[in-house]
C-alpha cells in the first residue's frame, strides 16, 4: 500500500473523504500538525537574519514533521487493525491501545510544534509572525482532535493516565498559541 505522504493532496482528500475505515480523524490531526510544523519551519529561517536561535528551531520543526508524517500512516494502519478486530470480536484491546499510543504521539508533537511556533511568533521576523501565529493554532487543533479521539477510545477510562496525558498536551498546545496570539 503507497503511504499518505506518495498521494496527491487532491488524491489525499479523496482518500479520506471516501468510505473506508482509514485514513480517519487521526491522520487529519497528525498532517494538520505536520503542516503546522512545515510553517514554523518556513518562518524560523525567513528569520534567521534577525534570530540567531532560528535555525536550531526551523530544523525541530523539520524533525516534528517526519515524525507527524509518520505517524499519519502508523495512525491509520493502527485504526484499520482496531476496527478489524472490533469486527471479528476477538484480541480488541491490544489494536485499540495502538490506536491510543498513536494518538499520543501525535498529541505530543502537535503541542511541541504549538510551542516551537509561539517561539518564533514571539522572537522570529515580524513578517513571517502571522504564519508563526497560525502553525501554533493548527498545532493547537491537532492536539485537541487526537485528546477528543482519546477521550472515545473503548479501553481509557476517565482516571486513565493516558487521558491525563492527552489533556496536558492539549493544555499546553493551548497555552502556546495563546501565547502566539499575544505576540501578535
Amino acid at each position: 500500500m503507497r503511504t499518505l505522504s506518495a498521494f496527491t493532496v487532491d488524491e489525499l482528500l479523496c482518500h479520506v473523504a471516501d468510505d473506508t475505515t482509514a485514513p480517519a480523524s487521526s491522520t487529519a490531526a497528525a498532517l494538520t500538525a505536520a503542516l503546522a510544523a512545515a510553517l514554523v519551519s518556513m518562518a524560523a529561517r525567513r528569520s534567521e537574519a534577525s534570530w540567531d536561535a532560528a535555525p536550531g528551531v526551523a530544523a525541530q520543526a523539520l524533525v516534528r514533521r517526519a515524525r507527524l508524517l509518520a505517524r499519519a500512516d502508523s495512525g491509520a494502519d493502527a485504526l484499520a487493525a482496531a476496527v478489524g478486530a472490533l469486527d471479528t470480536g476477538t484480541a480488541v484491546e491490544q489494536p485499540l491501545r495502538r490506536t491510543v499510543d498513536e494518538l499520543l504521539a501525535i498529541a505530543d508533537g502537535a503541542a511541541d510544534v504549538a510551542e516551537l511556533a509561539a517561539e518564533t511568533a514571539l522572537r522570529g521576523d515580524g513578517n513571517v509572525r502571522a504564519d508563526a501565529v497560525t502553525a501554533a493554532l493548527l498545532a493547537e487543533a491537532a492536539a485537541a482532535a487526537a485528546l477528543a479521539l482519546v477521550r472515545t477510545n473503548l479501553t481509557v477510562t476517565d482516571r486513565d493516565e493516558r487521558l491525563v496525558h492527552a489533556e496536558a498536551a492539549a493544555a499546553s498546545a493551548t497555552g502556546a498559541a495563546r501565547r502566539a496570539r499575544e505576540a501578535e
